[in-house]
């Protein structure tokens, strides 16, 4: 139709209020007033005649106007699925379902993706059939996993579909995605130890394949599982070669879709094990680094993952203010994009900034809470029943305390996941002492053990602190003289985090010794 037909034609209509106008003509956008206008306008053309005027829609916007093509596939989506162009909608879904990963609308991604899988139903058996439904699983992994969390049975659903689809071909190009998921599932629902091995096949196949991205992805993956079954020198190196391979300019849209930002979570993560080796300022530096780098990015998730590593490494440092300033943060952006285990996961940190701050019953009641929303997550279970069982021995429940300090020493041995395990050992000798009467060589025991493992791991902050508890319990019994012999060396080794708790904590025994 000529240009001024259409133009005065749609003046009619909104004259007669049947639609809006926004904007000026050409460049004007017209909406229904009511979709029951809309409805009953479509309700007088036959199907066939909708189909073509969807398919014409589609290809002017494809030929003409790539710049909405590209940015509003859910549009493209629609026009295609209604010309019956099944396989360039499901290609839309997914692309719709990316961009939404893209920008951290989680819920937004698992809605098209579904719909994206939903289409496939339709398509006849074919290796593009497996291909858009491979795509539409891999990112539908990822937005369970920030929806619903690591181990939700839809994730593993997920991946193990993509997994049974890559088998139908050789060295699949979406082998290193599916595999990356994989691990993250099995990390936080089976262990460190079982997840260890997917992230060793994940860079197995990127190194085969020399692809820098699923490299850094994999030593990533390999470097957090290393981490979190106490393998801190081969969690090190991993981390540095993830730095090192990955750069943010050059990754490509989808690649891995590993939501956290690889180099800002491997340099906090490296704070965390410089914390438990004993170089506390430097640790304290890279994280607030690593922080702000985060804010600095602008993604939702990268950041709720770096406040809760902050409050992980703040809560060592017992610091409830700067933890609960933290938690207060990650809690109103993870509710605003829902993303459920961080935000569980705030929750718990700001509970434990309640109970240290004497608001004991609130804080236990919240810290419950989020250790019963997290049951299918055996990753950091020690950690938080760890936590919980000292608030209630510092609180005089050291009954409570030794039930969930058993249940995590227990998690220990069946998840490997014993990088907590050195303070494990000395918050049970410490719920002993609060629960008398209890037979001395027992509390010695747990606290030896506690000396053992932090010193086999080269943890000399876990060090430091078992050495500290032993030497307060040989003073207590007259053994002056093993006391300092076993704290001063250890206190000795520091060379900095002399403001710290821990540090001045040791200093002040190592004086009552010499008095």
């Amino acid at each position: 139709m000529p240009e001024q037909q259409v133009d005065d034609a749609l003046s009619q209509l909104v004259s007669a209020e049947l639609i809006f106008r926004r904007g000026t003509p050409p460049d004007a956008e017209y909406t229904f007033k009511h979709a029951l206008v809309q409805d009953a306008a479509y309700s007088t053309l036959l199907r066939s005649r909708r189909q073509q005027i969807h398919a014409r829609i589609v290809q002017v916007l494809e030929s003409r106007f790539p710049e909405i093509t590209a940015a509003q596939p859910v549009l493209l989506a629609h026009h295609c699925d209604q010309a019956g162009f099944i396989e360039k909608a499901i290609g839309y879904r997914n692309q719709a379902g990316s961009q939404a990963i893209s920008r951290s609308a989680m819920a937004e991604a698992v809605i098209q993706l579904t719909q994206a899988l939903l289409l496939t139903e339709a398509l006849p058996a074919s290796g593009e059939r497996d291909r858009l439904e491979l795509n539409a699983q891999v990112a539908l992994g990822t937005a369970f996993i920030a929806t619903k969390g690591w181990a939700a049975s839809e994730v593993e659903k997920a991946y193990e579909r993509a997994r049974e689809l890559c088998q139908q071909q050789p060295d699949h190009p979406e082998l290193p995605a599916v595999l990356y998921g994989l691990s993250l599932y099995h990390q936080h629902r089976s262990g460190a130890g079982v997840a260890l091995g997917f992230s060793n096949e994940l860079l197995c196949v990127a190194e085969r394949r020399q692809d820098s991205v699923a490299r850094a992805a994999g030593h990533w993956r390999v470097a957090i599982c290393a981490l979190h079954i106490g393998k801190h020198t081969l969690a090190l190196a991993n981390f540095e070669q993830a730095i090192a391979l990955y750069d943010r300019a050059e990754r490509p849209p989808r690649a891995l879709l590993t939501l956290a930002d690889v180099r800002i979570s491997s340099l906090h993560f490296i704070a965390l094990i410089l914390l438990w080796r004993g170089y506390l300022d430097q640790a304290l530096i890279r994280s607030h680094a690593a922080l702000v780098e985060a804010q600095e990015l602008g993604n939702a998730y990268t950041l709720s993952h770096i406040l809760h590593l902050h409050c992980w490494l703040h809560q060592h440092l017992g610091d409830p203010t700067t933890v609960s300033k933290l938690s207060a943060a990650a809690l109103k952006l993870t509710a605003e994009h829902g993303f459920y285990l961080w935000q569980v996961d705030a929750e718990f940190w700001q509970g434990w900034a309640l109970a240290a701050t004497g608001e004991v019953k609130v804080g236990c009641a919240q810290m419950r809470d989020s250790i019963a929303n997290h049951e299918t997550v055996v990753n950091q279970r020690p950690l938080l029943l760890g936590l919980l069982g000292d608030v209630h021995t510092r609180s005089g429940n050291p009954t409570e305390a030794l039930t969930h300090l058993t249940e995590a020493l227990s998690l220990i041995d069946r998840t490997q996941e014993c990088w907590f395990e050195a303070e494990l050992h000395r918050l049970r000798a410490e719920a002993l002492l609060v629960d008398s009467p209890r037979d001395p060589a027992e509390i010695e025991a747990s606290l030896l053990r506690a000396l053992a493992v932090a010193q086999k791991q080269d943890t000399k902050f876990w060090e430091l602190r078992a050495a500290t508890s032993l030497a307060r319990l040989w003073r207590d019994q007259g053994k002056r003289e093993e006391a300092r012999e076993l704290l001063a060396p250890v206190y000795g080794w520091f060379t900095e985090g002399f403001d710290t708790l821990d540090l001045k904590e040791a200093k002040n025994v190592l004086d009552e010794l010499a008095a």
